[in-house]
Parts: C-alpha cells; structure tokens; sequence
C-alpha cells in the first residue's frame, strides 16, 4: 500500500481482500471510496456469464450446445442466420467462434478496431452476426467484444428481459447488491462487454460468492455445476487458460502452486479468485492507463499470496554414497566445443 501512498502507482483506486470470510483489507485512494461506483470494463464479461449460467440452471436458456444462430430468429438477413454457422452458445462463451474480427492490432479508439466498429454501427448485434466465418469454430481463442454482446441478446430473447433487469432479479437483489449500473447502446441493447458499474465491496461479494461454488448465505445463486464448468480451462489464451468468460491462471509461491481464476478489465480492473486460499482480492483502477494490469497483478503475486502462503519446508538433501560419487568422476569431453571437463571428488563433494 505504501506504494500506492507515495505516489508511485496513481491508477490503482481500491484493493480490497476477503480472507477466511472476512473483510480485512479495505483501501480507497486519490478520492474514491466505499461509496463509488466504478466502470469496471471487461469485467463486465465475467458477470455476464454469471448470468447466462443462472438462465440455464433456470432453464430459461438451453445447453451451451445450442448453435448461436437459433436464439436469433429476428436476424435474418445476416451471415451466421442465413448460412446457419456452425457456431455454439460453447464457442461464444469461450472466445473461439472463428470469426472475423480484429481487437489486437489497432488500440480500442482507432476506427480500424473492429470493437469501435461495432459501437459505432447502431446495431450491434446485427453488426456481429454479420461477420465472416474465417476459422472453424472452437479451434483458437481470439478476443471478442462482440461475442459478449450476442449473450446479452440471448439473455434478452430467451427470458424476455434485458439483461440488466435480469441481472437485477437474479443475481444483484438476492446479494444485496443494489447501487449498479449498465451502460446502453442507443438501440436499447446493453453493453455486456464492458458497461457495468458496481462497487468494489459489491465486486468482492460476487467473488466470494463464486468461491464458494455459486452460494451467497444461505441460497444458491449460480449451480456449482456452472460455476466448475465456466471457471475451469476449455482454450488456450495468449499462454494461460480461459473458460466462460473467466481467465484461468497459476503462480509458483514458496514452492507451491497457487491456483487462480479471476476476471480481468482494461486498465487494471480485477476480481481474483483463489480457492485454496480462501482469498478474493478486487481492484479497481484508472481504466486508461498503459500499466493497467501490471499493477493489481504485479500487488498480487509480490505481496499479497506471498504473504499468504507458509515458507515450504526445506528440501530433504539426498547424500550419495562413495561408490556412487567414484562412479561419476573422470574426465568428460564436450565434442562441440573442444574442451575437457575433469570431475574429481573430495570427500562427500
């Protein structure tokens, strides 16, 4: 925290721990506090899937095998309607829909980014069932905004609600959760993809809540079943794991290692998850900042866990016997590089 303190990290506004069930670090810094909602960008995403698993536990919304074309009837006229892509509710949760779309090259305010692209269209929806198929679907993991959006519009035209007043119904008021906010498109759509605004305790609740498989209190939010199955590896993501809208990653601490599923917005928005930790930490930052997510990351791994997690016992040291350590001395040759190494022993050495 010192840190944050003294200047050196100015984007980070809050860092809030739960352990063992407990509130034990609550921090506010350069003016926000308890009391301030936050944009909480891709974050967004993770909630979102929340609420997709509550529809299906709810039978509301069919099996993440269902070809995503089918919950949009209203689209016809578009690509994945009209040639029946062989896309899944599966392959949009995990980012692997195979789809043109471009959110790596250019920055998310260059007009060439397929993201603003789609803000700027007035359909989004329609804008993403529109684009091309280039790969076959679940193959590799390509980041998409606009995936996200389509779950918002599968909430919306399976439960007949927009997902922000789902999300109120199902997930926000059974939590106690009731300062929240989703920004909308003009067309009334909500954007899933980064549009909610909620505060950090509240964040740390839906942690919490998630770590303890999909139960706040006494009542099941979200099945364990979703909760496993959303938080758990299904592709490879720039190195580490991503499931439904989750990150998957680990860390090795004191020679141990240390599960983590978490989710992740622009300029350093975070909810970690550890399970074996009984841990939550959130963050919340400046969303436009170029050290956005090294900084809560960085505060995770340096102090946080390491705080967190007993030294390892030391290594048992293995004492060969002589016959052994004779049997290894004499001279080795390394042919590619023309030298002679003598290995000779003294004493146990």
């Amino acid at each position: 925290m010192l840190n944050i303190l003294s200047g050196n990290d100015k984007n980070i506004h809050s860092v809030l721990l739960i352990k063992n069930g407990k509130l034990v670090l609550e921090e506010y810094f350069y003016g926000y506090n308890r009391d301030t909602s936050h944009f909480l960008a891709s974050v967004s995403k993770s909630i979102t899937s929340i609420l997709i698993g509550i529809a299906i536990d709810q039978k509301i919304a069919p099996d993440v095998g269902t070809k995503a074309y089918k919950f949009f009837p209203e689209y016809a006229g578009t690509k994945w309607v009209d040639e029946k892509y062989p896309i899944t509710l599966h392959h949009i949760l995990t980012m692997s829909a195979g789809v043109d779309w471009e959110a790596n090259k250019y920055s998310r305010r260059d007009p060439r980014h397929t993201t603003y692209q789609m803000y700027d269209s007035g359909d989004p929806i329609g804008f993403v069932l529109d684009r091309d198929l280039t790969e076959t679907p679940g193959g590799k993991f390509y980041y998409n905004s606009g995936l996200t959006i389509l779950l918002g519009g599968i909430v919306k035209n399976t439960s007949g609600q927009y997902i922000d007043d789902f999300a109120g119904q199902y997930l926000f008021a059974p939590m106690g959760i009731t300062d929240y906010h989703w920004d909308k498109f003009a067309d009334g759509n909500i954007q899933t993809d980064g549009g909610l605004h909620l505060r950090p305790r509240d964040m740390a609740k839906i942690g919490y809540m998630l770590m303890k498989n999909g139960k706040w209190k006494d009542r099941q939010i979200v099945s364990s079943v979703w909760v496993a199955e959303s938080t758990k590896e299904h592709i490879d993501a720039f190195g580490i794991g991503y499931g439904y809208q989750w990150w998957i990653g680990k860390t090795e601490v004191n020679n141990q290692t240390i599960k983590v599923f978490f989710a992740s917005g622009h300029g350093g928005q975070k909810i970690f998850i550890i399970p074996d930790l009984d841990l939550v930490a959130v963050f919340t930052s400046r969303v436009f900042n170029s050290k956005g997510h090294s900084g809560p990351e960085g505060f995770l791994l340096k102090y946080i866990i390491p705080s967190i997690v007993p030294s390892a016992a030391p290594k048992k040291a293995i004492k060969l016997s002589p016959e052994i350590l004779d049997d290894l001395t004499g001279k080795y040759e390394a042919k590619e590089h023309g030298f002679v190494a003598p290995i000779f022993r003294e004493g146990d050495k």
